[in-house]
């Protein structure tokens, strides 16, 4: 298939551009009222605002592109991996407040981790390792700096 580099990489901003749009006003429309501005919606909404701006910036380099078509081949493996992982950032953004933080992120690093060790999988290091990670995640945010994480059916057992 032949794609100029103009081509491909303006179409890859605007794409991102409406995904980081889509997710603040999702992010937006689902912060809780009692959190205030700065709560557990914080962080994704300043996230998405971040990759605005990167492809708001790549979308101007790339107009500066060279707009001669070249063949292009389409590595079918990054593709599926890249779609997934847009997959599984809605999934996150979907389940987050009926299944609460901890579960969603602890299924999301799974998940993540499957997608981007092709091949063989240690299981058992992939689990411990999404454990830990939420675990130390959830004392950083609910412990450190008392962020109201909805727990979602863990609510009555992690009290902090």
């Amino acid at each position: 298939m032949k794609i100029s580099k103009r081509i491909k990489n303006c179409s890859t901003a605007v794409v991102l551009i409406l995904l980081s749009i889509a997710g603040y006003l999702y992010c937006k429309a689902n912060t809780l009222a009692y959190e205030g501005e700065i709560g557990s919606m914080y962080m994704p909404k300043l996230l998405f605002v971040c990759l605005l701006v990167l492809s708001v910036l790549k979308l101007i380099y790339s107009l500066k592109d060279d707009p001669t078509p070249i063949e292009v081949k389409i590595d079918k493996k990054k593709m599926l991996t890249g779609m997934g992982t847009i997959i599984l950032i809605g999934l996150y953004c979907v389940l987050f407040k009926t299944l609460g933080f901890v579960i969603v992120t602890f299924l999301y690093l799974v998940g993540q981790m499957a997608l981007f060790c092709p091949g063989r999988k240690r299981w058992g290091l992939v689990v411990l390792i999404a454990l830990l990670a939420t675990a130390a995640t959830y004392l950083i945010f609910a412990v450190a700096f008392s962020l109201m994480l909805p727990l979602g059916p863990l609510k009555n057992i992690l009290i902090w």
